[in-house]
C-alpha cells in the first residue's frame, strides 16, 4: 500500500476549516434551514439528551450522553448504528447529494462503525455503499455493513491505513463520494452537532439553578481517533464561549484515549513541541485491541486544533484495564454495553474525579463532567478480554 500522507485531503488553513464548520454549524442549528430539517428529519438523526448520574468520587457530577442509540426506520425495518459515527456520514451524505443528486456511490474505510453510518447515509438517499474495513473488523460491526447492503472490502487490507488508500483509490471514479472517517469538513460539522446539544443541557440546566455557565468547573471528555469528533466540539464551545455563553477559564474539553493507541495524544505533542506532527509508536508499541480508535495517522485538518490549547486542553491516557473496569460500570450501573471506545471518556473521567479533592470546608467546587457515550458494538470476545484485563488488575493491585 502506499504511504498514507497520500491519501489525506489538501491542507485548509485552521481559520478556513473553522469558517467552513461554523458555517455547516449555524444551518444546523436554524430549525427552518433544508439541513437541520434533512438531519433531524424522520430518517435522521434523534438528539440525545445527556443523563445525570452520580457515581463518581469526591462529590464530583457527570452527565451521560447516550451515544449509542442512533437507529433509523426504513421501509419497516428497523437499522441500529450504534454509536455517534452516523452524525458525520449523514451530514456528509446529505451535502453530497444536494451539491450532486446523481451521485451513484459513496465510498469510505472504517474499522465498522463509520461505514454502518455510511452505509445508513447511503440507504437514506438511495445510492449504494462501499466500504473499506481492516481484516481485523469485528463481526457484529461486519454483519450491520452486510445487513444495510454495503459493499465490504477486507481481503489484503491489515491496518485502517490501507483501507483507507483503497477508499480513496476507489474514490476517483465518477459519480463516487468519498465520506472520511473524520478528516473532512462535512463530518467534522456532523460531529459537532454533539457539541451543540451538549452545550443546549448545559444552558437548561444553569436556567433551573443546577450549574453556573460561569463558575462551575465543566469537562467536556471525548473519545479520540482521528480527531473528527474532538474538532467539531473543540469548535462549538469555542464559539460559545466567545458568544459570552460559556466561561472562558472553566470550560475545558479533554481527549480521552488508551495506551499504545494515542495518535492523537503523540502528534499533538510532537506539534507542540516544533515537530512535524507524526505520532510515532516502536515495534510491537501499537495497540489495536481498541479497534474503533485504533489509526497511526490523525487528520491534516484535525491535529492543529487538537495541538492547539486554545480549542483541546490536553489529553488523558487510561490503560486496557481501566477500560474494562469502565466498560463493566456501564453495564452493570446503568445497562450499556459497550465497545472499547465508547467506554474511554468514561474511564478518564474516573480516572480524574479520583485525582481530585474535594475536602469538606474547602473552597474548590465538584467538577461536572460531560461524557458522551460514543459507541456500542462490541463483540462477546472483545468485551471478555477487557474483563479479563481488569480482573488481572485487580488481582495484581490486591498480591501487591
Amino acid at each position: 500500500m502506499t504511504n498514507t500522507t497520500t491519501r489525506l485531503p489538501s491542507t485548509l488553513s485552521k481559520a478556513e476549516t473553522e469558517q467552513r464548520v461554523l458555517k455547516l454549524v449555524m444551518e444546523l442549528e436554524d430549525p427552518e434551514s433544508w439541513l437541520h430539517r434533512r438531519f433531524y428529519g424522520d430518517l435522521g438523526v434523534t438528539p440525545t439528551p445527556a443523563e445525570p448520574v452520580s457515581d463518581l468520587p469526591n462529590g464530583h457530577a457527570m452527565l451521560l450522553k447516550d451515544e449509542t442509540i442512533h437507529t433509523m426506520r426504513l421501509h419497516g425495518t428497523t437499522y441500529r448504528a450504534d454509536s455517534f459515527k452516523r452524525r458525520g456520514a449523514l451530514l456528509a451524505g446529505l451535502l453530497a447529494w444536494r451539491a450532486n443528486p446523481a451521485v451513484e456511490r459513496f465510498v469510505t474505510a472504517s474499522h465498522g462503525n463509520h461505514g454502518i453510518g455510511v452505509a445508513m447515509a447511503a440507504r437514506t438517499l438511495g445510492v449504494k455503499a462501499e466500504i473499506y474495513c481492516p481484516e481485523s473488523v469485528s463481526s457484529t460491526k461486519l454483519k450491520k455493513l452486510m445487513s444495510l447492503g454495503a459493499s465490504v472490502h477486507t481481503k489484503g487490507l491489515s491496518t485502517f491505513e490501507d483501507a483507507m488508500d483503497a477508499a480513496a483509490n476507489a474514490a476517483l471514479q465518477k459519480r463516487v463520494v468519498l465520506i472520511h472517517p473524520f478528516d473532512q469538513i462535512e463530518v467534522i460539522a456532523g460531529q459537532a452537532s454533539i457539541g451543540l446539544e451538549i452545550v443546549h443541557d448545559l444552558v437548561r440546566m444553569a436556567t433551573k439553578g443546577k450549574l453556573n455557565l460561569y463558575k462551575t468547573p465543566i469537562e467536556v471528555t471525548v473519545a479520540v481517533a482521528g480527531g473528527g469528533l474532538l474538532t467539531g466540539v473543540a469548535i462549538v464551545l469555542k464559539r460559545y464561549k466567545e458568544l459570552g455563553i460559556l466561561g472562558t477559564e472553566n470550560v475545558r474539553l479533554i481527549g480521552a484515549q488508551m495506551v499504545g493507541c494515542d495518535a492523537a495524544r503523540r502528534s499533538t505533542e510532537s506539534v507542540q513541541a516544533g515537530g512535524d506532527g507524526v505520532a510515532v509508536f516502536h515495534p510491537d508499541e501499537f495497540n489495536e485491541a481498541c479497534d474503533s480508535t485504533s489509526v497511526r495517522v490523525v487528520g491534516r485538518l484535525t491535529l492543529p486544533f487538537m495541538a492547539d490549547k486554545t480549542y483541546v486542553q490536553g489529553f488523558r491516557v487510561v490503560s486496557e484495564a481501566e477500560v474494562g473496569w469502565a466498560m463493566h460500570a456501564l453495564t452493570d450501573r446503568y445497562h450499556k454495553l459497550v465497545e472499547p471506545a465508547g467506554a474511554l471518556a468514561y474511564a478518564s473521567v474516573r480516572q480524574q474525579a479520583s485525582r481530585l479533592s474535594r475536602r469538606p470546608g474547602s473552597d474548590s467546587n465538584p467538577t461536572l463532567f460531560v461524557v458522551p457515550v460514543c459507541g456500542a458494538n462490541v463483540t462477546r470476545e472483545t468485551y471478555d478480554y477487557f474483563q479479563a484485563c481488569a480482573y488481572e488488575s485487580r488481582s495484581t493491585t490486591l498480591l501487591v
